[in-house]
């Protein structure tokens, strides 16, 4: 134990385990394996939403399930799934929590293991998800055409 914190073996060096914090700020050592996984997450992001036709509680419930699980894929999945662009309507008030909370939680991790801010990190998500089908601003080209055939 160091500090409290429980550590495990990895081939002869004490590592802290994946996802204890200090003060809630500062991550401990992160395994090289992490950067893969962070960019697999990114790779997520830029998917299709899949949202299932169940309830919200049912969705709610499993979406909770997936931020607490520690993946940082299923985080990710969350996070795209939850994600509304400018041009969508608002998010209910559950939605937006479950939305924060893994946002929090997948850009402390961004950050950790690409050893940039946490803003940053958040800046990178949103720019992953701004690139997924049908999230980006609409061409202005289209938006003229579209005003010029109902004035006519």
């Amino acid at each position: 134990m160091v500090m409290g914190i429980p550590v495990i073996p990895r081939t002869g060096v004490n590592m802290p385990i994946h996802g204890v914090t200090v003060n809630d700020k500062s991550w401990l050592w992160l395994s090289p394996a992490e950067t893969p996984m962070v960019k697999r997450a990114l790779e997520t992001l830029k998917g299709r939403a899949r949202i299932k036709r169940t309830m919200w509680s049912r969705r709610a419930q499993e979406y909770e399930a997936k931020i607490n699980s520690g993946d940082i894929v299923a985080i990710a999945e969350v996070v795209r799934d939850l994600y509304r662009s400018e041009t969508q309507p608002e998010q209910s008030y559950s939605e937006r929590q479950l939305y924060e909370a893994a946002l929090d939680r997948l850009s402390r991790e961004v950050s950790a293991v690409q050893r940039i801010t946490e803003t940053e990190a958040v800046k990178e998500i949103e720019a992953a998800l701004a690139k997924g089908p049908r999230r980006g601003p609409k061409p202005e080209a289209e938006d003229d055409s579209v005003v010029e055939e109902e004035a006519a």
